[in-house]
Order: C-alpha cells, then structure tokens, then sequence
C-alpha cells in the first residue's frame, strides 16, 4: 500500500504542471470582427491546444481596470477542469459576450489554425493566454483585424507581473550586463517553446514589443520576459544581420542588463574567410571610427574598409555586449547593407541548426525520479 501511494505522488510530481496564464495582453479594437492566429514551428504546434481567456474592457490602457483585474479569475478558469473553458476547432468563432475561456484546439493538418473573434461594439479587450502567444508565430503576427492588418498589444505581461510583485525573480545586481546562463540557446528554445529559425521575423518583432510593453528592461524576473528575451537574442547573435529586424538590432541591448542570455554562435557562412580572433579591447570601436572615416558607409569594397568591417563584427559577436559603444553597436547595423559582401566566419560559428544535446531540467527530474522510486522500493 505504502508502494502505491509513494507512485501516485511521484506520478504527480513528474506530471503535474502549472496551469496557471504565463502571459496577459490588452488590445484596443477598432473593428468589428478580429482572428486569432496559431502556427506550427518546425513543422509541428509547440502544442496541440492552448487554454485562452478573454474579456472585454473600456480602457486597455488602464493597467488596473484590465489585467489587474481580472488576473486571478483567469488564474482560476485556466487552472480548471470543470469544463468551464469551452474547446473550439480552428474556424469556429470567439464570442466574448458569452463564453470568457475556450480552448483552442489546432488543426493538425494545416500549419496554421484560425480562430475568428466577434468584436462587434467593443472598444478593447484583455487576453489571458496559457502560453506566450510568441511561442506559436511562424510568419505572421497572432492577432489580426479583418483587414489583415496587425493589432499590437497596448499592455502586456507576464504571469509573475512587473507593475506588481508576485514572487521571486532573478537578481543580477547593479554589475552591468549579467552573464550567461551556461544554458545553450538550444536547449532554451526548447524549455521555453520557440524555435531557432532565421526566417521567423513576425516572432523576433512581436518578442521585441513585449520586452517594451512589459517593462523588462526593470525586471525580466517573469517567464514571459525570459522567453522573449531569449528568443530575440538567440536569433540575434545566430542569424545573419539581414534577417533580423532593425528594430531587433537597435534596440536589443536596452535590455542586457536585466535578463539572462543563452549560448550560441553565429551561423557558419559557406565559403566564407574565417575572422580575426577577438580581442574584446577597445579594438572594435577603434574599426568602427576607421569604417567611418575611410567613407565605408558608402563604399565598402576597399580592403581597409573589409578588414575593420571583420574587427567590429567579431567584436560584437564574441564579446560581451557592453564591449563596443552604443555608436559602435548601432553603427555596425548602418554599414551591414554597404557591407554585405564582406563576409567572415566567427570563431565557433554553428555548422549546422543548434539542437539541444541534453536537457539539465529533464535529466535532473529523471533524478528525482529515480530516487523516490528507490524510496518506494526500500518502503515497500
């Protein structure tokens, strides 16, 4: 008997996860109807359902009178199993005047699943997801008006809140920028639910807002903040410069200081001349004045301006990120289109798409495991 309870409780805690919303978003709505977008990732949906909340509000810029609160209600209907959140296939329509929660189901065979919102009369609403609706962005953005066009969220945040505390959060001092996690993007892209794809520019953008919404460059301490920081800056540092947005680049590092980054290199150039090795000095900014004064910005094909353009680059890429200066930084983006043809591969560059080798939180729970089922035996 003793053997059978010990199982059960080890069941529950190898399978129970948290239920609760990780992510909240309010939306001003100008028109009558609206869609909710889901789209596979490498080929499969991060999940096949996703729990979702939704309420209509007066002010969605009124932090209090929308996600604060109906918080702990979407709390409760997502952690529920009464049924109280209704399953809905792609196509079938949200109606918010009479049912709050629904599950979405996505559609399997198709890579991206559709689910229209009546939004008729209403002037903003609040959304309680059980997942960070960037986890399921392929190329398009999750919520869209019937015109097509994108609906940005006016406020967002995470489960763990920043205008409020709930909890714990990371601390990483007054120091500067943190270091790394010792986690690989990889295994990150992986715990978090996104994937590492250079083409993904509507997921690196809409990351991007919710660093900004959520106020994370204070606090990154909530799961929302983490993934999306992870998810810019793991394509950041691994994808070519033309695939990420400008918007990425430049404002990327207004949140290095607060959150956590992972371990990646960047993409291997086929064909490409390996670059100088990294001296992590006062060396890039020194190329960078030298880009600028031998008129790169408008023709770069000199040797002077191939051999200064490799020490910036691998200077921002090797580097901690507090190495070059903002002008340096930014300034690399402006000459990456005069430049685009002065290529090198970093030290470390990933020859192939980075997967996750091991997963730490698996093989500890795996541990655990074990460990109680040996308790259970020696009980029994």
């Amino acid at each position: 008997m003793k053997l059978i309870n010990i199982l059960s409780a080890l069941t529950l805690i190898v399978t129970t996860a948290t239920a609760e919303w990780e992510w909240a978003g309010t939306f001003e709505l100008a028109d009558a109807s609206h869609t909710w977008i889901v789209q596979k990732t490498d080929g499969s949906y991060v999940d096949p359902s996703m729990k979702i909340v939704f309420y209509a509000v007066d002010v969605p810029s009124d932090i209090d009178a929308t996600i604060h609160m109906y918080e702990e209600e979407a709390a409760a209907l997502i952690d529920s199993a009464d049924g109280s959140c209704v399953e809905i296939t792609s196509g079938n329509t949200i109606d918010l005047a009479t049912q709050a929660c629904y599950t979405l189901v996505f559609d399997q065979e198709n890579d991206d699943s559709t689910f229209p919102i009546d939004t008729d009369g209403l002037a903003g609403m609040v959304v309680f997801g059980q997942h960070v609706p960037i986890e399921f962005e392929r190329d398009m953005h999750y919520l869209k008006d019937s015109s097509g066009d994108d609906v940005e969220p006016v406020l967002e945040e995470g489960a763990e809140g920043h205008a409020h505390d709930h909890g714990d959060g990371h601390d990483h001092g007054d120091s500067g920028a943190p270091d790394s996690s010792g986690q690989s993007c990889a295994c990150a892209a992986e715990e978090y639910g996104f994937s590492i794809d250079c083409s993904a520019t509507a997921a690196m953008l809409d990351a991007m807002t919710l660093l900004k919404n959520g106020g994370c460059a204070d606090d990154c301490s909530s799961k929302a903040c983490e993934e999306a920081y992870l998810l810019v800056q793991s394509h950041h540092d691994y994808c070519p410069e033309d695939k990420v947005p400008e918007e990425v680049e430049d404002g990327f590092h207004d949140y290095d200081s607060t959150c956590l980054p992972c371990d990646i290199g960047r993409a291997y150039i086929d064909g490409a001349p390996d670059c100088p090795a990294a001296k992590c000095d006062d060396s890039g900014n020194e190329a960078y004045t030298a880009l600028l004064d031998a008129g790169c910005l408008s023709d770069c094909s000199s040797t002077e301006c191939r051999d200064n353009f490799f020490i910036l680059r691998v200077e921002h890429d090797l580097c901690p990120h507090d190495t070059l200066t903002r002008a340096a930084e930014e300034g690399l983006h402006d000459l990456e289109g005069p430049c685009a043809e002065q290529l090198c591969n970093v030290e470390g560059a990933e020859k192939t798409t980075p997967t996750c080798e091991s997963s730490g939180a698996a093989a500890g729970l795996s541990a655990v495991a074990f460990g109680l089922f040996g308790v259970a035996l020696m009980m029994a």
